[in-house]
């Protein structure tokens, strides 16, 4: 956890080098001391000397402070960004100081509890300016302190992704770690199981090396007696030094779970499970296990050969999303499908043209009312009914 003065730390430009700055009022020119309410590009222009190379000199009319102040005060981040844009086409001297006072009036507003001036600020400034630190910490640390954890821990990574000091950089593991254990407590008292698994995808896909993330996720699908994806989950670190041990407690809790369950030949081929399927007592069918299909899929050539015969119930027209883009698909019921010695009445598919997948998929609507696992040694899918 980064405390106030680490905050500063990583928050602010060092001041030392500035020290020479800070001991005039800057004026760029010899404008008006009010700033224009409406501070365009031109107005902006008018503050810099025409030509790059004129010397700046220090007159007690306004200060930089005053200006980005003035500027910060506004609704619309567009006049401080262009003024940004003015300053470091004529003096980076000047652009640095401008700095120093836009990232100390962030985290003034953070600590006046003004987080989401400091998200609108900080993020449009990261626009143009999108892999400084500074604001990046700020940002992060106005989503930690308006309790949105999920948005904190998202850009603590971003920070951490830009960041090259290896102190830093462990810190702010540590920052998130903290969080997401804090965040996994509450949502576990309230028994948000898929909100948490929502997290931990993000998470595994962010940080795919940290392996107490795939850990914690199979004990969420355990949980949920998802057997299929726990074992998916234990796979990535089974052979881990600390955590083996541990994983394979899991995996023997699964296989425990798992006694009793139908075992299901599988074929695998091309990366993929198919299991044997028969439809209204009609035709047997080979289907692609897709756990990630929220509906089963047939492909229309197999369908218009058993339409006649099975005389399946039209439901109505899917929206689905394929390699080719979203399209429209009309779904059928059919009265029975017999899976192993299982029998489900009222099976709906889609119907796809031009399906690749053996006869179609056999999707969730269908394996979901079994508890399941794939037993990847054995090529076999374990069935026992919900």
């Amino acid at each position: 956890m980064f405390k106030k003065t680490t905050i500063k730390n990583i928050s602010l430009i060092t001041v030392s080098g500035l020290a020479g700055w800070f001991s005039h009022q800057w004026y760029i020119g010899n404008n008006s001391a009010e700033l224009p309410v409406q501070f365009n590009a031109s107005q902006m222009s008018s503050l810099l000397p025409s030509n790059p190379s004129q010397s700046i000199k220090p007159t007690p009319v306004i200060e930089m402070k005053h200006i980005v102040n003035t500027l910060m005060a506004l609704s619309d981040t567009t006049p401080l960004i262009e003024f940004f844009d003015e300053l470091n086409k004529h003096n980076d001297g000047l652009s640095e100081v401008a700095t120093f006072h836009f990232k100390a009036k962030l985290q003034r507003w953070n600590e006046d509890n003004m987080h989401q001036r400091v998200l609108t600020f900080g993020e449009a400034f990261l626009e143009h300016y999108y892999n400084d630190t500074d604001v990046l910490a700020l940002i992060a640390d106005a989503h930690r302190q308006a309790n949105d954890t999920v948005s904190a821990i998202k850009s603590y990574y971003r920070l951490k992704l830009h960041t090259d000091e290896p102190d830093k950089v462990q810190s702010i593991s540590q920052l998130i770690y903290d969080l997401v254990h804090r965040y996994h407590q509450q949502l576990a008292q309230r028994q948000e199981w898929h909100t948490l698994l929502e997290l931990y995808d993000y998470l595994i896909g962010t940080e795919p090396d940290y392996p107490y993330y795939f850990l914690n996720q199979a004990k969420l699908y355990l949980r949920l007696k998802d057997y299929f994806n726990a074992n998916q989950s234990l796979a990535y670190i089974l052979h881990d030094p600390i955590l083996s041990a541990e994983a394979e407690k899991l995996s023997d809790t699964i296989a425990r779970a798992l006694t009793g369950h139908i075992p299901i030949p599988l074929h695998w081929s091309n990366d993929s499970y198919f299991v044997s399927v028969r439809l209204d007592d009609i035709v047997d069918l080979n289907l692609l296990i897709d756990t990630g299909a929220s509906i089963s899929a047939m492909s229309l050539h197999l369908f218009q050969t058993i339409k006649s015969k099975s005389q399946p119930q039209f439901i109505a027209m899917h929206r689905v999303s394929t390699a080719n883009g979203t399209i429209k698909a009309p779904a059928y019921r059919f009265k029975h499908l017999t899976i192993g010695d299982q029998r489900i009445s009222n099976v709906d598919f889609i119907i796809i043209d031009n399906l690749t997948a053996a006869d179609g998929l056999l999707g969730m609507n269908v394996l979901k009312q079994f508890e399941f696992v794939i037993d990847q040694q054995q090529h076999i899918l374990l069935l026992s009914p919900q």
